[in-house]
């Protein structure tokens, strides 16, 4: 998937006009980084169009530990959406990523989060 189809995907998915959409994914891609090791963030990275291969590098080497809410919360506070993001709306970035790339490196990132994220990789 090219950047555009990301953004449509996620603006789709959200009800998100296509910059606000633009502005989820890369606070999402931004917590997910803190989330991840620094090499499975750059292992990601390689399978997202340039715009948002940025946002996952540089990274930290060692994973931030934090529940799925605090997640939500990081995406919230880094996004202008603030109080009116939803968890849905951020389920919806992770589902459109897991679309995006191939099935064994979203397994791989769904590998170093807690099971509260694994509902993320239902299909």
């Amino acid at each position: 998937m090219n950047y555009d189809e990301i953004i449509a995907r996620v603006a789709e998915r959200t009800g998100l006009f296509e910059g606000e959409a633009a502005e989820l994914t890369r606070a999402t891609l931004a917590t997910l980084a803190e989330r991840i090791s620094g090499s499975e963030a750059r292992d990601l990275a390689g399978h997202l169009p340039g715009p948002l291969q940025d946002i996952l590098l540089p990274t930290k080497e060692e994973a931030e530990a934090f529940s799925f809410d605090e997640f939500v919360r990081r995406v919230a506070e880094r996004s202008r959406h603030g109080s009116n993001l939803s968890e849905s709306d951020v389920i919806a970035v992770i589902a459109t990523l897991r679309d995006a790339v191939p099935p064994g490196e979203f397994d791989d990132v769904l590998s170093q989060l807690p099971n509260e994220f694994h509902r993320l990789g239902a299909r």
